[in-house]
């Protein structure tokens, strides 16, 4: 199990996030410290999204949202949000990135790059 496991995390994360971008024509985007990166990757996520927006909404009324498509999931969407005045830490980020529907196996690896004192944890990749 715990190679399996192993295999999982290697494979899904890019230890060079840098030097992937660049092999890969890629823009990589870094969340400032007051954003949230929503990966959203099926109908499903999408309607967890809309499921705990408005909660979400009335805790930070003054957040803006920005929406691009994926580069690799046909019915997927990157959604940014940015809550002026407030920084989230890296943990923060990751939860509220989960309830909110972003891919749980991307939060779940987020938490253990957190865990190993990875230095970006959460990061988009978009086409250039």
């Amino acid at each position: 199990m715990e190679i399996a496991l192993r295999e999982v995390i290697d494979t899904y994360r890019v230890r060079d996030l840098r030097k992937f971008t660049a092999e890969n024509d890629l823009d990589l985007v870094i969340p400032a410290e007051n954003q949230l990166q929503i990966d959203i990757d099926c109908f499903e996520d999408l309607l967890i999204f809309n499921r705990y927006l408005l909660i979400f909404q009335e805790k930070f009324p003054q957040a803006v949202f920005g929406v691009t498509k994926s580069r690799s999931k046909p019915d997927g969407k990157h959604i940014t949000i940015t809550v002026p005045g407030r920084n989230f830490s890296a943990i923060e980020r990751i939860a509220y990135q989960a309830v909110l529907g972003s891919d749980r196996k991307r939060e779940l690896l987020s938490l253990f790059d957190v865990d190993a004192g990875r230095e970006l944890p959460t990061v988009f990749f978009e086409k250039r």
